[in-house]
């Protein structure tokens, strides 16, 4: 091997180089004992198709790696004697071994490699990538790299070849898929690289000698503006040359991350206010009937007897006579809800009121809620109570006739959450008529209906408790715009002042139009 220049004189020695980031060296340092070795059987007769040839490292040619701008040359890569334990990968992958190396020659144009694609999905896809030209360049991973200061290679290990898109250099590419080629290739096989001096390897080592049939054509080197891939190569070597601290290097382009150049240029996603489940069922304010509130106060009269009708014998005899009427007053005042909070204007200046529509929201909803939970409570406290029964149907039954007793129809039925698991598991076998012939059930919102009954499960009443009654029985007052929505500018503290306020009366307007059912004992 000729006399190297001065130049080698001061050189740098990298102790551990790999794929195609610089990373912290130790998740390269894996040791494995020495006989650790897997014996496999020889394939199957025919299995030259699985084999690929090209030109791993081309020498004289600068390349950009992993460590900056790299020139190869004749004799000073070395590698292991047993050439299977120098893989192959896709992509510098360590997770995906596609193959493994079968021969390697060192020639004028540099070191060429024959490599065995394993017959795995891996290998497959390696191969056929390498068919359709996707994927037909080679990268070399190279460990105890010693450079000098002009980038020459002085020393280095061969450990893996890796089967990538765009090499480092140019010429470092697959050059032909030995056997199993069924395209008619009238050009031949290209010529086998002619032998190149090669300095002796390492104690312990040798170089592997390649086949007759291992050939590495070059393709010639293109001229003429960049393409985006090659400047992206020659902007990662400029910036990776400046300190040559890398850790890593092979023989594919060189990456430029947010990691390698410190910025955060992948900003967060905004996901805004996640989904939270919020009860909106209204059960007892679609029971009744509503009305508007003008004041404070409600006033009215409820009569409490009345005159009857009786039978006349005619004949100009004297008619019956009942003078009987009387009347009650009713008076009913409103309560007033109120909350409010004082915001922080940046919410308003910067466009974004997410926050103070979101609390709005959230307290129009608890408002609704406690609205229905009022008439609620005062349908359970003036309900007429029409008695016991054995059962749920049983206890429908009764309040059904009790209202048509009274006058009132059955617009709605309230049960309570330990009566409403047994409603929901009767059989249509078991049913009556009126519930089999036209009825759904709404598991999600705890409801069912019955031609236009609605029933729904009430967590108000007690337990083994079955209210029925006529939306006409109950009233529900609010003023029109219900609930009020205000804001104000705090000026001096900077701020915006948002609250609510509502309004609202409850009343039964005939206890009998409600009534009350108890599941348990039959009244005897």
């Amino acid at each position: 091997m000729p006399a190297r220049t001065t130049r080698f004189a001061a050189h740098r020695r990298l102790p551990l180089i790999l794929c195609d980031a610089v990373i912290d060296r130790h998740r390269r340092l894996v040791l494995v004992a020495a006989d650790a070795v897997i014996t496999a059987a020889p394939g199957p007769a025919g299995t030259a198709g699985r084999t690929l040839r090209g030109l791993a490292l081309p020498f004289a040619a600068d390349g950009r790696t992993s460590a900056g701008r790299v020139r190869a040359s004749a004799g000073v890569v070395t590698w292991s004697p047993e050439l299977r334990r120098i893989k192959v990968f896709t992509g510098h992958d360590r997770t995906r071994p596609v193959g493994y190396v079968t021969a390697l020659s060192e020639g004028p144009d540099g070191l060429a490699a024959e490599l065995h694609i394993a017959q795995t999905p891996d290998g497959d896809a390696a191969l056929l990538e390498a068919r359709e030209g996707t994927r037909d360049a080679l990268s070399v991973e190279l460990e105890d790299v010693e450079l000098d200061d002009a980038g020459d290679l002085v020393a280095a290990e061969l450990v893996a070849i890796a089967l990538v898109p765009l090499p480092a250099f140019s010429d470092a590419r697959i050059a032909a898929e030995l056997g199993g080629d069924d395209d008619d290739d009238t050009d031949g096989d290209p010529e086998p690289p002619a032998p190149g001096p090669a300095g002796p390897p390492p104690a312990g080592r040798r170089p592997a000698r390649a086949p007759a049939a291992l050939s590495a054509a070059r393709t010639p080197a293109r001229r003429g503006a960049l393409t985006l891939h090659a400047a992206s190569a020659q902007l990662a070597g400029a910036y990776l040359d400046g300190g040559r601290t890398a850790a890593a290097l092979n023989a594919a382009l060189a990456n430029i991350t947010p990691v390698s150049t410190g910025a955060a240029t992948a900003p967060p996603q905004w996901l805004g206010e996640l989904w939270t489940p919020e009860y909106t069922a209204l059960d007892w304010a679609n029971a009744v009937t509503s009305d508007v509130l003008t004041g404070m106060k409600l006033t009215g009269w409820k009569r409490l007897t009345g005159p009857k009708i009786s039978a006349y014998a005619g004949n100009k005899a004297a008619i019956p006579t009942d003078g009987t009427l009387s009347f009650g007053p009713v008076s009913v005042d409103a309560h007033r809800h109120a909350v409010g909070a004082d915001f922080d204007r940046i919410w308003i200046d910067f466009g974004d009121e997410t926050v103070i529509t979101t609390w709005l929201r959230l307290v129009a909803q608890d408002y609704a809620r406690k609205l229905d939970a009022a008439i609620g409570a005062l349908v359970v406290a003036e309900a007429t109570d029409a008695g016991t029964a054995a059962d749920v149907i049983s206890a429908i039954s009764l309040a059904a006739a009790q209202l048509k007793r009274a006058g009132a129809s059955v617009n709605w039925i309230a049960i309570a959450s330990d009566l409403f698991a047994q409603y929901l598991s009767i059989k249509s076998a078991d049913a009556p008529w009126w519930l089999a012939a036209s009825s759904s059930v709404d598991l999600s919102g705890a409801g069912a209906t019955v031609n236009n009954l609605s029933i729904f499960e009430s967590i108000d009443l007690d337990d083994g408790t079955v209210l029925a009654g006529d939306r006409r029985a109950v009233t529900q007052y609010t003023p029109r715009g219900n609930p009020f929505t205000v804001r104000a500018v705090d000026i001096a503290n900077g701020g915006i002042d948002a609250a609510v306020f509502g309004y609202s009366a409850e009343l039964v307007n005939d206890p009998l139009g409600v009534v009350a059912v108890t599941v348990g004992a039959t009244t005897p």
